[in-house]
């Protein structure tokens, strides 16, 4: 996910496509809005290791009743192969994967499963012997899941595999896709576009593929904070997006010197709306150039960005790949840098829902549990002078507003979006609302100031 800047520079070339299947384009359509099911098994082999977490059939039923339509599931499958012939998976990896897909079938949310390496990479120089290793892998998969729904269950051939060039992914993907084909015809199989030159479809002769990129441009904004690339850690946060120099954070020291100095000084090219709509324009070419259908697995930024800022980019591209019919799914649940929510657990709804600036980022993501409160996420900015208390609430809330500033309208609003209590023209000092009348559930301070929309949510206990 995070060792590349996936398509910064991809190029398109190409002049005569392939008809894919209906099948491979109706089975990327229906994927829609999806999670990944991050630090779960690609994490396992470790479970007392900082990143792990673990994930109970409640997270896949939360992430079914918030309106996503699947689950890529990343599984680090090389910690539990062996490291020489006959490659020998170990089943106790498998039998999580299995009640993986009980629980998928269960909320009905269709499911990738991904071959997810993170300490492992392709390299030239060990290509065919890691291939072979690969191809094991994948024949103990075919096999096991090869009744699995073919309408609901995608294998993801690997994670980015950035450390080889096309010939050296093509040969080793081709050979993967024919292992699968001898054990499950039908599957539909999401391939690795290759980063800045991607790669041609005619070559695997296969039309039941997807291809597969991901999203996190520019990483300047996206990747603030983060520790684990190339160039050592991001130390400069707080980074806005759009750029704004009146809000632009001074360099940090530690990033001088680093390649991301050189990204720092660019960032007010590259941290436009439409530098980040004309990169994702280049991946509707290829899926028009070849006629292919095309998936976004990951996207995100994380948790140091601005939250108005990782709102509003989150919502710029989520609605820029619905537009080009790409189905998506954002990089991070519960843990992590680019978690969805800041809630430090997250154990149940009620915990999620809490979570003001979490909703909001649901919002930007297009989900149907969003859509019913009628906001309009690019308007969702932070109200630092509006402070709700208890919450969760029992029966009194406090809503106190600080500073000089006076709201034109105040709203409750319930989880269907229907306004049960409002005020207008209220000047600073303290608000206490009577709630013991209200049934329990989540509600929705929304307060007109100076144009803006703003929100907050509280749960009534």
């Amino acid at each position: 996910m995070k060792k590349h800047l996936i398509l910064a520079g991809l190029f398109i070339s190409c002049t005569i496509g392939i008809h894919a299947q209906n099948t491979a384009i109706q089975r990327a359509s229906s994927l829609g809005k999806g999670l990944n099911a991050t630090n779960w098994l690609s994490h396992i082999h470790n479970p007392n290791g900082f990143s792990y977490q673990k994930y109970t059939e409640q997270d896949f039923a939360q992430i079914a009743q918030l309106g996503f339509d699947h689950i890529r599931l990343p599984i680090g499958l090389h910690y539990w192969t062996s490291h020489s012939s006959p490659y020998r998976t170990d089943t106790t990896i498998l039998q999580y994967v299995d009640t993986a897909l009980i629980w998928a079938r269960k909320y009905h949310l269709k499911i990738i499963l991904d071959y997810h390496n993170y300490i492992e990479s392709l390299w030239q120089d060990t290509l065919v012997k890691h291939t072979d290793r690969l191809c094991a892998i994948w024949k103990t998969m075919a096999q096991r899941y090869a009744t699995q729904n073919h309408d609901s269950v995608f294998f993801e051939l690997y994670n980015e595999p950035g450390e080889v060039d096309k010939v050296g992914w093509t040969y080793a993907a081709r050979r993967m896709i024919d292992t699968i084909r001898q054990y499950d015809p039908d599957r539909t199989i999401i391939v690795w576009l290759h980063q800045s030159d991607p790669v041609d479809p005619a070559t695997f002769n296969d039309s039941n593929l997807i291809y597969t990129f991901h999203y996190y441009f520019p990483p300047e904004f996206t990747h603030q904070g983060s520790t684990w690339q190339s160039g050592g850690v991001r130390h400069t946060i707080n980074i806005p997006f759009p750029y704004n120099p009146a809000n632009m954070p001074p360099i940090d020291p530690g990033d001088i010197g680093t390649p991301h100095e050189a990204e720092y000084y660019a960032y007010p090219q590259t941290g436009r709306t439409d530098a980040v709509l004309n990169l994702l324009n280049q991946a509707g070419t290829f899926a028009q150039s070849y006629h292919v259908p095309l998936y976004c697995g990951e996207y995100g930024a994380t948790v140091y960005a601005p939250v108005d800022s990782r709102i509003f980019w989150t919502d710029l591209v989520s609605k820029k790949l619905d537009s080009m019919n790409i189905s998506r799914a954002h990089w991070g649940w519960r843990t992590g840098f680019f978690r969805l929510f800041n809630c430090a657990h997250c154990a149940d709804m009620d915990s999620i829902y809490a979570d003001s600036a979490a909703y909001s980022i649901l919002c930007a993501l297009q989900v149907d549990s969003c859509s019913s409160t009628g906001l309009n996420v690019q308007n969702l900015v932070s109200g630092n002078f509006i402070h709700i208390f208890p919450n969760p609430v029992h029966n009194n809330l406090s809503i106190e507003i600080s500073g000089n500033q006076q709201i034109d309208h105040l709203w409750l609003i319930n989880a269907m979006g229907i306004t049960v209590f409002q005020l207008s023209a209220l000047t600073p000092g303290s608000i206490q609302l009577d709630l013991s009348l209200y049934p329990a559930g989540v509600y929705f301070i929304k307060i007109n100031h100076k144009e803006k929309i703003m929100q907050k949510a509280f749960l009534k206990l």
